[in-house]
């Protein structure tokens, strides 16, 4: 499917230097994602609603917040597609990295906050100190995957 959507919507889909075929691949990358999880959203949350299953309709709202990362990385291929100016000489190709630097750190930052929930209602006799003990070693990891810490 990835090939065929490549092959129809992607003019020199090969020459992946070219500024306006990586635009064209992030940009057909962000609308597929946006399409797909809107789609899964609305299903799941019909399902979870017409059931009543709580799981299901939190899994619709996970599959919404990842539409919108798909709308960050659609946003970030744009501004990076931006030519060179005056305060930018250089171009602005470098957004690419911080939109899915953005993406990551949401995504990561969300998942650590569902199973600190998870945690509570499921553990409630781990102790406080535990869970900031592994809240300080998921931060470290981030720190040290970006660079800005090093690892011990």
């Amino acid at each position: 499917m990835t090939e065929f959507l490549v092959r129809r919507l992607v003019r020199g889909a090969q020459n992946t230097e070219d500024p306006s075929v990586r635009e064209a691949y992030g940009r057909l990358a962000g609308i597929v994602g946006v399409v797909c999880n809107v789609l899964l959203f609305v299903g799941k949350f019909l399902l979870g609603t017409l059931t009543g299953s709580v799981a299901i309709t939190a899994d619709a709202v996970n599959n919404l917040s990842d539409a919108s990362s798909s709308i960050v990385t659609l946003i970030g291929f744009r501004l990076a597609a931006k030519p060179a100016d005056e305060g930018h000489p250089f171009g602005h190709h470098r957004i690419e990295y911080l939109a899915g630097l953005a993406v990551g750190y949401w995504g990561s930052t969300a998942d650590v906050e569902k199973n600190w929930d998870i945690d509570r209602e499921f553990l409630p006799e781990l102790p406080e100190a535990n869970r900031q003990s592994r809240l300080k070693g998921w931060q470290k990891a981030v720190r040290c995957s970006y660079g800005w810490a090093k690892e011990d």
